[in-house]
């Protein structure tokens, strides 16, 4: 402004007004755009303020790996006299890689070392849920076992306790001799197993390969039908009708 012009003129006061680009005072076309030109590019150049230093690196290392060799460099006229070619494959006849081998930079803290101790834990942790997973089948294998044998031993008692009670009473009937040998206890039996001949031997081996828990039943059976009796209520039945009030044949039906 001249020292002569006057800054409240008319000339003044429509100069000012064009030359000031406030976003509330954008009128024309062209002033509008390049405001929103100017504030895309300071959007731009803040948000790579902000970026990470490693992204920041990580940047500048790719675009100077992907900037091929200049001429003038000195390896560049190393490999030239090799044979390279900018855009030729390697090796005699152009065929080989043309690309160069990329450049993967660690960017991890996490040293070989620790990377191969990391997987080793990995491994024995696997073994170890595996273990836990096998030791749990053989927890439930060992308590179904144990409780096999605890029904195997009780089905043993009640079997000793059915022959005493199948001796007895059919001594009472002045039965001489049992009906199976085995439905006796073994001290009852014992004159009987002398006079056994190779038939009643052949007889009495077959007898043994059956389980404690297939005489109990047919023991059983024959106290009831034969003497209305029944080792788990502890009663003597009078008759077919009368045993009807036990629950069952068997432990199971009494709940005992």
């Amino acid at each position: 402004m001249s020292d002569d012009e006057d800054y409240m003129s008319d000339a003044f006061l429509t100069a000012a007004a064009n030359n000031d680009i406030r976003p509330g005072l954008l009128h024309s076309h062209s002033q509008r755009r390049n405001h929103e030109l100017w504030k895309k590019k300071d959007s731009v150049q803040e948000q790579e303020s902000r970026k990470p230093t490693a992204t920041l690196e990580l940047e500048a290392r790719k675009d100077g790996l992907d900037k091929p060799i200049a001429q003038d460099n000195k390896g560049f006229a190393m490999m030239s006299k090799m044979g390279f070619n900018p855009g030729a494959g390697l090796g005699r006849h152009g065929q080989g890689r043309v690309e160069p081998i990329g450049i993967e930079v660690k960017t991890d803290k996490q040293g070989l070392g620790r990377k191969a101790v990391v997987q080793e834990l990995l491994e024995r942790k696997r073994k170890m849920l595996e273990n836990h997973r096998k030791n749990a089948l053989s927890v439930e294998d060992f308590r179904a076992s144990m409780s096999e044998k605890a029904q195997e031993k009780q089905t043993n008692l009640d079997l000793m306790k059915s022959q005493r009670v199948c001796h007895t009473m059919d001594q009472d009937w002045g039965i001489e001799e049992p009906e199976e040998k085995w439905f006796w206890p073994e001290f009852a039996r014992e004159e009987f197993d002398d006079e056994e001949d190779d038939e009643g031997s052949e007889e009495h081996d077959m007898e043994e390969e059956l389980t404690p828990k297939e005489k109990l039943e047919l023991l059983t059976m024959y106290l009831r039908r034969t003497h209305y009796f029944c080792i788990w209520c502890g009663v003597k039945y009078q008759d077919d009708d009368d045993i009807r009030d036990c629950p069952g044949p068997t432990r199971y039906d009494h709940d005992v």
